[in-house]
């Protein structure tokens, strides 16, 4: 006895069918698209704009022969039990953060305080993207899941050209700072960019699981004080520039693929990198007396990339 599976992915059969080329080397026999039908669909069968998805396609793994459609694009191909033959199952997780935090004095701004002047931009936060794909076939089965964080915020502290900034405190304090994933005392190193990915297949033939995740981590952080400003703390006091970011990448996969003949397949790609930056054009002091009874310019970073699999 011979069994063939045929199997619906309701929607991403192409992108099944390129998977399948790519990991397996299978042969695509035919593929029939639904605008290339001799009998078109009927009204309603199909949802707008599925033209161009797969009607048919035969696909061939050695000796054995698969049978794969888009079905009635219907979504996303969803874990709903055991099928007899053939079953597939692929989900996509991505989380994108372009957060922008700016704290800027203008140029020509005059701000004197009889207290301490602090101008500071700050960001904390995670971009977290899990993704979790599993089937069950007694022929057939195939489960793919990939996940996706990127963590690209942008935080500026700006003081402007020719601008004018003075505490006239006893040991009073002015101070420019930006600031991401850092919290005053310390790196945060549990935030930036965090992926997972899952992918679970079993079938008593043949069975792939495959899981991707991509964590990519780059935050620009930028502390400036543009030609001409002048920034006077005159009563013993201090005048500080700082710039302080975290960017960590964390990237985990599992996989667990179990059958006559089973194949895992998984890709963690963590990525942290990121600019951090002090730039101090301005003054303090006026060239005769001083300014500050100190002065301070800093710029720190902190990375990490952690991948896992399972």
């Amino acid at each position: 006895m011979q069994i063939q599976p045929y199997v619906f992915f309701e929607g991403r059969c192409e992108e099944a069918v390129e998977f399948y080329r790519r990991a397996l080397g299978a042969q695509v026999e035919m593929l029939m698209r639904y605008k290339d039908s001799p009998e078109p669909p009927q009204p309603g069968m199909l949802p707008p704009g599925a033209e161009n998805k797969v009607m048919h396609a035969a696909l061939r793994i050695g000796e054995t022969t698969i049978l794969a459609s888009d079905g009635h694009c219907q979504g996303r191909p969803t874990f709903e039990g055991f099928s007899l033959f053939g079953a597939g199952s692929i989900t996509h997780a991505t989380a994108t953060q372009q957060a922008a935090v700016r704290a800027d004095v203008g140029g020509y701004a005059d701000i004197t305080a009889a207290g301490d002047v602090h101008v500071r931009g700050s960001f904390i936060g995670a971009t977290q993207a899990d993704a979790s794909s599993a089937s069950a076939a007694g022929v057939v089965g195939l489960s793919i899941a990939d996940g996706t964080a990127t963590h690209t915020p942008t935080v500026n502290a700006k003081v402007g050209a020719n601008a004018d900034i003075t505490s006239n405190a006893n040991g009073g304090k002015v101070e420019l700072i930006a600031e991401q994933n850092h919290d005053g005392t310390g790196f945060l190193t549990n935030k930036g960019a965090i992926a997972t990915a899952a992918s679970v297949a079993f079938s008593i033939g043949f069975s792939d699981a495959d899981a991707t995740v991509n964590a990519s981590s780059n935050a620009t952080v930028e502390t400036l004080v543009e030609a001409g400003a002048t920034l006077n703390a005159v009563n013993n006091g201090t005048v500080s520039a700082v710039s302080q970011s975290s960017n960590t990448a964390a990237a985990a996969l599992n996989t667990v693929s179990a059958g006559a003949v089973s194949i895992r397949d998984g890709d963690a790609s963590p990525v942290a990198n990121g600019s951090t930056a002090t730039r101090f054009l301005g003054n303090v002091g006026d060239g005769v007396s001083s300014g500050a009874n100190a002065f301070n310019v800093l710029a720190e970073g902190y990375t990490a990339a952690n991948g896992a699999m399972s």
